[in-house]
């Protein structure tokens, strides 16, 4: 018995090519720092893909956040 089978609607098929392409989205610094409290406290992943999946999400928000701390830093060293 596969995972889809045992959760219906609470799996995503990470090989499926609608599931591999990048989209581009803009959220404010406080929506991401949202979104990484939400992931943090309630994902549990299962399984490599999910757990890679999670992973790499967790990166690419906290690389952005870092990035726009540092932005406002550097703004606010020459204001």
């Amino acid at each position: 018995m596969d995972e889809a089978q045992t959760t219906p609607g609470n799996t995503i098929d990470l090989q499926a090519p609608e599931n591999q392409a990048e989209h581009q989205v803009t959220l404010t610094l406080g929506q991401i720092k949202l979104i990484e409290m939400l992931i943090e406290a309630n994902l549990q992943p299962k399984g490599y893909e999910m757990i890679k999946l999670v992973y790499e999400l967790f990166e690419r928000l906290q690389v952005e956040t870092t990035e726009s701390e540092e932005e406002e830093d550097t703004k606010e060293a020459f204001d």
